[in-house]
C-alpha cells in the first residue's frame, strides 16, 4: 500500500509558507497592542500633569520654584506638571493655565488676570469669599512610532480645575467643652521672723489667678505639717483681701516649716495650691513677779510665796 505522506522537505515548505501568511498578521496584532498601551500610557500621564498641576496651584504657602505664592508660581505649576511626563508627550507651551470664578464665570479683568504668563504673575488675586478656581489644561500629542497600519496622530487634552482657599471660617461649639482651671498663685508674707517664744506672729496669704484675679477659696495653715489651731479654713479677709493666721510660737527652732494650704471653692475654676516657708523661733526674755499671800502678816504667821515666770510677749 503506499503512504500520501508528503516527504520531509515539502512539510518544512509547507511549514514556512504557513508561517510567512500569519507572521504580518501576528506582528500587526502585536504593534497594534503595543501602540493601544502606548496611548493609554500618554493619556493617563497628561491626565495626572493636569491634576498635580491644579493641585499645586490651589495649596497654600509660597512656591516652591519662587517666593510667589503657589497661584502666582507659573513655572512652579508647569514644573508639577511636567513630573508626570514620562513619555515627553508635551512641553511647557502645551500648558494653559488659567482662572475663573467657577464654571462660566469669568473673572473681573480689573480685579485678576486669568491667565498665568512668565514665571511668576502678580496680577493674579483670587477672591477673598474662596469662589476662584484655577484651571490647567495639558495637551500631548499622540502619534505612531511605525506606519504600518493608518494609526492617526491625534492630540490628547485633559483639564483640571481646583478652587483656591484663601481662608476658611472655622465655628467651634463651645457649649459642651470643659473649662480649664485656671493657675493659682499664692503667697505668704510673716510680719516678725524670727520672732520670740511667745511673740504674736501675723501670717498673711495672697492668693490670686490669671481670670477673676481673687479665686473663692479657703487657707489652711500648718506648723510643722499639724494644723494651727484657729487658722483651719480661714475665709478671705474683707479689708485686706487675703487669708491672715495670727499665731504664736513657744518652740525654739530655726527655719521650722510654715504652711499655707489654699482649696478652692469650685475646682474646676481653679487649681488648690500651696506654699512654705521657714520660721525661726528664738529665747525671748522673761519676766519674774513674786507675790505673798497674806501681804501683811504677824510674827511667826506662815506665808506662801509664789514666784511667777513669763516671757515678755505673754
Amino acid at each position: 500500500m503506499k503512504s500520501n505522506k508528503f516527504p520531509p522537505k515539502k512539510n518544512v515548505a509547507q511549514a514556512m509558507v504557513e508561517f510567512a501568511i500569519v507572521l504580518p498578521v501576528l506582528l500587526l496584532l502585536l504593534y497594534g497592542l503595543l501602540e493601544a498601551g502606548r496611548l493609554l500610557f500618554m493619556y493617563s500621564s497628561i491626565v495626572t500633569a493636569s491634576r498635580q498641576a491644579s493641585r499645586y496651584g490651589s495649596a497654600t504657602g509660597l512656591g516652591l520654584t519662587n517666593a510667589v505664592p503657589r497661584y502666582q508660581d507659573c513655572a512652579g505649576i508647569k514644573a508639577a506638571a511636567q513630573k508626570a511626563d514620562y513619555l515627553n508627550a508635551f512641553d511647557d507651551d502645551d500648558i494653559t493655565i488659567e482662572y475663573d470664578n467657577g464654571e462660566g464665570v469669568a473673572i473681573d479683568p480689573l480685579v485678576s488676570d486669568d491667565e498665568c504668563l512668565g514665571d511668576t504673575d502678580d496680577g493674579i488675586h483670587p477672591s477673598s469669599d474662596n469662589t476662584t478656581r484655577i484651571v490647567v489644561t495639558v495637551t500631548g500629542q499622540f502619534y505612531a512610532l511605525v506606519k504600518l497600519v493608518p494609526f492617526p496622530d491625534r492630540p490628547i487634552t485633559a483639564t483640571s480645575s481646583r478652587t483656591i482657599l484663601l481662608s476658611v471660617p472655622i465655628e467651634v461649639d463651645t457649649s459642651g467643652s470643659i473649662a480649664t482651671p485656671e493657675p493659682t498663685l499664692i503667697s505668704m508674707t510673716q510680719d516678725i521672723n524670727p520672732s520670740g517664744i511667745g511673740q504674736l506672729v501675723t501670717v498673711e496669704v495672697t492668693v490670686t489667678d490669671g481670670a477673676s484675679g481673687t479665686p473663692d477659696g479657703k487657707v489652711t495653715f500648718f506648723f510643722k505639717g499639724a494644723p494651727i489651731a484657729g487658722c483651719e479654713d480661714l475665709p478671705r479677709d474683707a479689708v485686706t483681701d487675703t487669708f491672715i493666721c495670727k499665731i504664736r510660737f513657744y518652740e525654739v527652732g530655726v527655719d521650722m516649716p510654715l504652711k499655707a494650704v489654699f482649696t478652692p471653692t469650685d475646682s474646676a475654676l481653679n487649681d488648690p495650691a500651696d506654699i512654705e516657708q521657714g520660721h525661726t523661733v528664738t529665747e525671748a526674755a522673761i519676766s519674774i513677779t513674786v507675790e505673798d499671800n497674806p501681804s501683811l502678816s504677824i510674827p511667826g504667821a506662815s506665808v506662801s510665796m509664789i514666784a511667777r515666770v513669763r516671757s515678755i510677749y505673754d
